[in-house]
């Protein structure tokens, strides 16, 4: 989804944005069924008595699993409001935008393999901090406030990836560039 949506803003063809947009749309069934499944083997650990000892781990997959669709759904904000901007008259310099979320799809992806092996998601929680602290609006795109409004977004979504890769909240707003 991130990747078509960068494409389409970097090409500024409203066709890819929607279809990145329905890509995120049809992830929701599989994101529900991802925390039902954390929330059921949460719960069987809980009675378990050879369950217990996975209680720990078990809890940091239902957060991931929520901080991840919350991410998907910011994901799905922000290709709502690129459509609007790539169909705007006025043209606007949305590359470094589009530069971010690709930087974005390359660590959504790593974190995903990390969540789905059971490993620590250091690679992709390295990669988000750094691209977090280059997210100015002010720097990356100068004098184009419907642009800067889509690095606002970008910004939200990164703070909800970084969550997911086991970054406290705190840290992952303060890791922005102060507004």
């Amino acid at each position: 989804m991130l990747r078509l949506l960068a494409r389409g803003l970097r090409t500024r063809d409203p066709h890819d944005v929607e279809d990145a947009l329905i890509r995120g749309r049809a992830s929701q069934p599989a994101l529900d069924e991802w925390q039902d499944a954390a929330r059921s083997a949460r719960d069987l650990a809980r009675v378990s008595p050879s369950g217990r000892r996975h209680r720990t781990e078990l809890a940091w997959i239902g957060q991931s699993a929520v901080r991840v669709d919350r991410a998907v759904r910011n994901s799905r904000v922000l290709a709502r409001r690129s459509l609007a901007t790539v169909e705007a008259e006025q043209p606007h310099d949305l590359g470094p935008v589009a530069d971010a979320i690709d930087r974005i799809a390359l660590a959504a992806d790593t974190l995903a393999a990390a969540l789905g092996s059971g490993t620590e998601p250091l690679r992709s929680r390295e990669e988000l901090l750094r691209l977090a602290a280059e997210l100015d609006p002010f720097t990356l795109t100068p004098d184009d406030w419907q642009a800067q409004s889509l690095v606002l977004l970008v910004r939200s979504l990164v703070v909800d990836l970084l969550e997911a890769s086991g970054v406290d909240a705190r840290t992952a707003r303060e890791t922005l560039p102060e507004l």
